[in-house]
């Protein structure tokens, strides 16, 4: 089980029993009390858990539930909302796509105007945003509702990606590294992240300037994959980490 896996599993125990211990976790996993700590410490440090006493307690994700999603959303409006024109721009007729959630990226299917486009999304607030378009198929995955956002996660939804293909894989990194990595926030929909991103053709990354020097909880990605960037600005130290083939749109 890789470490994504075990905070999943981690986090899914600390909701049921309300407190555990290193040792509890170790067992529950089945792995070493080294390694239950250091999946701890990890979590500890993104505030989706508190240790005190040598005990565990979930910190009811303060920051990553739906408080976090409104706070966001009013944050950088006019700029999600040209970023979001100009990514719309790019899906052309009959295309397939896959598009996570995202308040940018909310933006972007609003202003969807090509014929005969099917929409996969794990979020239900992507899928409330297309309900009323007659030219867009919108395709919810199966799974359960991550508790406290509208986003849809677990096997179900990881199991039915296997079965998809798409010509466009849109997503919205929480920030950017300095490295160039794509960053974000929370890790349930890590799996199903990746596994998307594999059965697309082409992966196009939506970063309003704010998220550039930043870090985030998981790497998923980074913009030497990116076939397009779409952003209002980026800093010049960033232009290398892109590759020669990719298209930057500055939206303006």
């Amino acid at each position: 089980m890789d470490k994504n896996k075990r905070i999943q599993e981690i986090e899914k125990f600390i909701l049921a029993h309300k407190i555990a211990t290193i040792a509890d976790i170790a067992n529950f996993l089945e792995v070493s009390e080294s390694t239950a700590r250091r999946d701890v410490e990890v979590m500890v440090q993104c505030g989706m858990v508190i240790q005190r006493h040598g005990s565990i307690l979930s910190n009811n994700y303060k920051g990553q539930g739906s408080e976090y999603f409104w706070q966001r959303k009013s944050e950088n409006v006019e700029k999600k909302v040209i970023i979001g024109q100009y990514a719309a721009k790019l899906i052309p007729d009959n295309a397939a796509i896959f598009v996570e959630g995202g308040t940018t990226l909310q933006e972007m299917v609003k202003q969807i105007t090509t014929q005969n486009v099917s929409v996969v999304t794990p979020d239900l607030t992507i899928a409330m945003a297309l309900a009323e378009k007659e030219n867009v198929t919108t395709i919810v995955l199966g799974g359960y509702i991550w508790r406290g956002t509208y986003m849809l996660i677990g096997e179900l939804a990881e199991q039915n990606i296997k079965k998809m293909h798409f010509t466009h894989y849109f997503t919205s990194p929480g920030a950017i590294t300095t490295e160039g990595n794509l960053v974000y926030y929370n890790i349930q929909t890590s799996s199903i992240r990746k596994q998307a991103m594999t059965m697309a053709k082409s992966l196009i990354v939506l970063a309003d300037s704010s998220k550039f020097g930043k870090t985030g909880f998981i790497e998923n990605g980074t913009l030497a994959n990116a076939d397009v960037l779409v952003t209002d600005y980026l800093p010049d130290e960033y232009r290398p980490l892109i590759s020669e083939k990719a298209q930057i749109i500055i939206a303006k």
